[in-house]
């Protein structure tokens, strides 16, 4: 087991944000989506 007193401290910091009503501010990120992505999810067959 590693070290919980970081992701602790995240937890309690962001449920304190949460119970004041301060959100947090919108990412503002252009997602990339390829035009054929339903139909190659990959360059190669899988192998099995």
């Amino acid at each position: 087991s590693g070290n919980t007193n970081a992701p602790t401290i995240m937890i309690g910091e962001k449920v304190s944000d949460m119970i004041r009503g301060r959100s947090e501010p919108r990412a503002q990120v252009d997602v990339f989506v390829a035009d054929d992505w339903e139909t190659n999810q990959r360059p190669n067959a899988a192998v099995r």
